[in-house]
């Protein structure tokens, strides 16, 4: 019996660019997009559209009080606000496999977090929390900007190059 050549792929449409960015998010349109499924004080979320019903796509956003603000740094110099907020993107995908024949083996699910912690201070402007994210991503690169996830997948945690 012949072996069924295999395919994993995801069933959003909306993959369009957005232009004027070295890497090049996708530009989502939550709001065209999107049907809000959950839409509390601290959370809402939101289900693609453009997805197969059966190979969903859910986008949450979630922000709430938090009491300090842990960090493994040594701040020598803390500032007078310990309390903080923590706002967070969630990303949940399916990545379905089949046969050549189109039977579906199986769907495993990928989730992806981001997450910003900071003080209610208005020392801390979104100008900083964008900074500190593109150099969160620039972590996940290498120089030649391919993404580090073929090492991380693997445990292999400290980088080999830049």
């Amino acid at each position: 019996m012949a072996l069924n050549s295999m395919t994993s792929s995801f069933s959003f449409t909306n993959t369009s660019a957005m232009s004027g960015v070295t890497v090049a998010p996708i530009d989502l349109k939550p709001v065209t997009n999107y049907a809000k499924v959950e839409d509390e004080a601290t959370v809402v979320t939101l289900t693609n559209k453009t997805a197969a019903i059966s190979q969903g796509e859910l986008l949450t956003y979630g922000c709430q009080p938090i009491k300090s603000v842990a960090t493994k740094q040594k701040s020598t110099n803390p500032g007078k606000v310990t309390e903080g907020v923590q706002y967070q993107i969630r990303l949940d995908e399916l990545l379905r496999t089949e046969n050549s024949d189109g039977s579906i083996i199986y769907d495993e699910p990928i989730v992806a977090y981001l997450t910003v912690r900071h003080p209610l201070s208005s020392n801390i402007s979104a100008t900083h929390i964008a900074t500190v994210v593109t150099r969160l991503i620039g972590a996940a690169m290498r120089e030649d900007g391919s993404w580090r996830f073929d090492d991380l997948m693997r445990s292999g945690l400290a980088p080999v190059n830049d």
